[in-house]
């Protein structure tokens, strides 16, 4: 009886995975970004030299501008809802401001309008996605090992059947929580990217997260380069992207039993990127900001950290 129940537990993880990897596959080659949409909720940063602002627009269009005070320039970035695999770039060194203002709303909302007045005077960059398939190869490179020593920084290290210390009497029986942690990481496709497009861009059109220094830092690890914000270019050439994704399986137990009542899963995935040049220096990286969380399709957060108990107890009572 106890086997069956795990053969089953494993096997709706594994579909909860390929589901997810689907679902990840998909999106990032469609994606329009991951940033607040309101006003209220926009993004501004003081970075080296000046400041970064990024939005994500009520119609889905990705905007990143990084402006230096210092030699009063200004580089925007936009990747439109309707366009997603493109970026238009734009170094504007003659804004006719005498002062920036980055606390005020109105300043940034100028520069995009003034930006796009002059669309003519954009460099277009296209990033196109290739996803890939069940029959094409891995790549052949120490990726998974990076990308693993990268989640168990994030996570920690993996277990099995822990007991979480959670626990509820009910009814006369002690009902008890335990947790295991996996991890899966699966290539998903690759970027291809044209010289002349800055870490800011590529930031926005690949990962659909803020150039903040650190994702930046994280850029430069995976190509094994120095990179900073604003003027600084990626190398032409591509990338690989992977779903890395963090397995949480749950199970109630009742005195002491090796039955597992009320499985729950819970998955968290972050994109992780390598440079697909087999030369790079670089290594791979999994990037934090990407992080999206999923439950198993009849489940939620609440079920995965109380009602669980209850599940557990409606079947170990009535079934």
């Amino acid at each position: 009886m106890r086997f069956k129940k795990l053969r089953k537990s494993i096997a709706a993880l594994l579909a909860m995975t390929m589901l997810v990897a689907m679902m990840l596959a998909v999106s990032a080659s469609d994606s329009s970004g991951g940033f607040p949409n309101t006003p209220q909720d926009v993004y501004v940063e003081a970075v080296e030299g000046g400041n970064l602002f990024a939005q994500n627009t009520d119609d889905g269009d990705t905007i990143v501008i990084v402006t230096n005070d210092a030699e009063h320039t200004i580089s925007i970035s936009i990747v439109y809802s309707g366009q997603s695999n493109v970026v238009y770039q734009w170094s504007i060194k003659d804004y006719p401001v005498r002062e920036f203002s980055p606390d005020d709303l109105d300043f940034w909302n100028d520069i995009i309008l003034y930006a796009e007045d002059k669309m003519d005077q954009a460099e277009r960059f296209d990033v196109p996605f290739t996803v890939t398939t069940e029959d094409d190869p891995m790549p052949s490179s120490s990726a998974n090992a990076d990308l693993m020593e990268d989640l168990e920084d994030i996570v920690g290290i993996p277990y099995d059947n822990k007991y979480t210390y959670q626990s509820r009497r009910m009814d006369g029986h002690d009902y008890k929580l335990y947790e295991s942690m996996s991890f899966n990481i699966k290539f998903i496709g690759s970027s291809t990217i044209a010289e002349g497009l800055s870490a800011t861009s590529y930031l926005a059109s690949v990962l659909s997260i803020v150039a903040t220094a650190p994702n930046v830092a994280l850029v430069a690890g995976v190509l094994g380069l120095a990179l900073a914000l604003g003027s600084d270019l990626m190398p032409a050439g591509k990338t690989n992207k992977y779903s890395c994704m963090v397995l949480y399986h749950r199970y109630v137990t009742v005195d002491g039993g090796s039955y597992h009542y009320a499985d729950a899963y819970k998955i968290r995935s972050f994109s992780g990127l390598e440079d697909a040049n087999p030369n790079s220096r670089g290594r791979a990286h999994v990037f934090p900001d990407t992080e999206e969380l999923y439950y198993d399709l009849n489940q939620s957060a609440e079920f995965f950290n109380s009602g669980i108990f209850d599940a557990a107890y409606r079947e170990y009572n009535y079934n």
